[in-house]
């Protein structure tokens, strides 16, 4: 099949190394039809590799899905996907579950979200470590919460170990500026009742999505 046909690259767990990025780059900017890109659980993909693929899917490609389940991003591969992230204008789905991100990364990863011209409507981080002021450096300074709006619809934030006040507070942020949300998991999160309420006098004061999945979150029954 020509690459203008190819809708999906699933290349999950393929053992991709840094030199496959310009090939991939390649098909993504050549074809104007791609979708979606699994590139999650190779271990040994790196930054070098991941500037390529964004700079091919920057010329050629609309990408609604990228997906890196599973997979390191130091700070090099982090700040290549949120330059990604702020010059893409089709992303509606990015999956980052159980990426080791750390705290530059998470910085780089939250100003790509904040300032992404992107319509993105789903965000997958379950089991990225979002505590211990995680989600402070990737929310809380990068602009949400401020005036500004996303077009979010649904957040995974699964087993973040979320739990301090200025990261709950910075969730608060993010929440605050996603007025369209409906469905928001932070399961495993031992916020407790502090945290859940920072998140009724903040973020769901006004309106709260159809869906919340609280369990494992350290609730009393001073919460109901």
């Amino acid at each position: 099949a020509h690459s203008a046909a190819i809708e999906k690259i699933d290349l999950e767990y393929k053992g991709v190394r840094d030199e496959s990025g310009n090939a991939i780059g390649k098909v993504l900017e050549q074809s104007g039809s791609v979708r979606e890109l699994r590139l999650g659980r190779n271990e040994n993909f790196g930054a070098v590799g991941y500037e390529a693929v964004f700079a091919g899917a920057k010329s050629g490609a609309t990408l609604e899905t990228l997906d890196l389940t599973d997979n390191t991003l130091d700070s090099n591969a982090a700040r290549a996907l949120g330059n990604f992230l702020k010059d893409s204008s089709s992303i509606k789905r990015l999956g980052l579950t159980r990426c080791s991100v750390e705290a530059e990364g998470l910085r780089e990863i939250g100003a790509g979200l904040a300032q992404t011209k992107a319509s993105l409507e789903r965000l997958e981080m379950s089991g990225v470590k979002l505590g211990d002021g995680g989600a402070e450096s990737c929310f809380g300074g990068s602009g949400f919460g401020t005036g500004s709006t996303t077009n979010f619809l649904e957040f995974d934030f699964v087993q973040c170990e979320i739990k301090e006040a200025r990261d709950v507070e910075a969730l608060d942020g993010l929440l605050r500026a996603s007025p369209k949300l409906v469905n928001v998991n932070l399961r495993g999160n031992a916020f407790g009742d502090s945290g859940l309420a920072t998140l009724a006098n903040g973020a769901f004061a006004s309106r709260a999505p159809e869906f919340i999945d609280l369990g494992s979150c350290g609730l009393t029954g001073a919460s109901a």
